[in-house]
């Protein structure tokens, strides 16, 4: 009703926009020519198409930023805040393109590959090599067939390394007897080494190959220019992307309603397929029942990327839907939940 009220009276009396906050947009839209005219025209009018339109373009962005809440102060060393509607940059910091670590939020890629090439209700048997990643989280046993819709649970709730290696092969097994995939063009540096900072860059599991070349051909087709990976589960320091990327990725995996599900997730209980064991999920994303408006989110976290995470939730009064990204905080939980109240008081939705 207020952008209604704002738009009628600027309509009716152009100079009210000039009581607008004079501030440079946030994100530069690109210039538009001038209107001209001949002034030497006695009473000149535009078309009325042409003055409502020059009127519209005088109605202040909506969301309309608050100048007196002071911008936010994080510890977060690349930091963003994005608009999905109207595709809007609300607050940045620092290096929206620096490819960095990402840890576990590697693991929307794979939910992402893993929706694309398989059913919820394939059953995946977890190898010995799944299990033996590293990392407690999952709880998963060896020779257990679960469903895949209950391994994204373990994935996505508890962020379990092991489920993420056992979608890997599971997609990889699937795909290749069916030649779906030419395995002949299969990049099998995944089970190479690379010495940058001393670390092996890659994991040694060739069942994953596959996979690993999926999830790096879908950066590609979502010209994801920052991101790279070399393991499903984010472990490895290979798997790097920007928090750009990343906003782009988690626009991408929302268009998954289950996704989004099991994101919103704050434990679960399921069973193997033949019900001999159970398994009790917890998610890591504690501001579940924090934050009522979330709708998805990741954690993330190793040495060399630090405190991730990246999370979704609903504007005020459904204006929206904004996603969140932090990397290497010092609370990535505390952070992002002061990202979230700082855009509602920061903006007039």
């Amino acid at each position: 009703m207020l952008q209604i009220l704002t738009s009628l009276l600027i309509l009716l009396n152009p100079s009210v926009a000039f009581f607008t906050p004079n501030r440079a947009p946030i994100q530069d839209a690109p210039p538009k020519e001038a209107v001209s005219f001949d002034s030497s025209i006695d009473n000149y009018k535009l078309p009325i198409s042409e003055s409502m339109f020059l009127a519209s373009q005088l109605v202040p962005a909506y969301p309309i930023r608050n100048w007196n809440s002071p911008d936010p102060q994080i510890s977060a060393k690349i930091g963003l805040v994005f608009e999905i509607s109207r595709q809007r940059i609300l607050w940045q910091k620092d290096g929206l393109h620096e490819s960095r670590p990402i840890a576990s939020l590697t693991k929307l890629m794979t939910s992402l590959v893993t929706m694309e090439n398989s059913k919820l209700d394939d059953a995946f048997k977890v190898s010995k090599n799944a299990v033996a990643t590293p990392g407690e989280l999952g709880g998963l046993i060896v020779g257990e067939e679960l469903t895949v819709k209950n391994l994204l649970f373990a994935l996505l709730v508890e962020s379990s390394n092991d489920a993420a290696v056992a979608l890997a092969e599971g997609v990889s097994q699937k795909l290749a007897p069916n030649n779906n995939i030419d395995t002949n063009n299969i990049d099998r540096s995944a089970d190479s080494t690379d010495t940058r900072g001393g670390e092996q860059s890659r994991v040694a599991n060739p069942d994953i190959g596959l996979f690993i070349n999926l999830m790096n051909r879908k950066a590609e087709s979502m010209r994801l220019a920052d991101t790279d990976f070399t393991d499903p589960s984010g472990l490895d320091p290979g798997n790097r992307s920007s928090a750009w990327d990343l906003n782009r990725l988690m626009q991408e995996v929302l268009k998954y309603p289950v996704l989004q599900e099991i994101m919103r997730t704050k434990e679960i209980d399921f069973a193997s397929a033949d019900g001999k064991f159970s398994h009790h999920l917890t998610s890591t994303d504690k501001l579940l029942g924090v934050v009522p408006e979330i709708i998805a989110g990741k954690t993330g976290y190793t040495e060399e990327a630090g405190n991730c995470m990246i999370l979704t939730w609903r504007a005020p009064n459904q204006e929206g839907t904004v996603v969140s990204v932090i990397m290497d905080s010092q609370d990535r939980m505390a952070e992002s939940e002061a990202l979230v109240k700082w855009t509602k008081e920061a903006f007039l939705w």
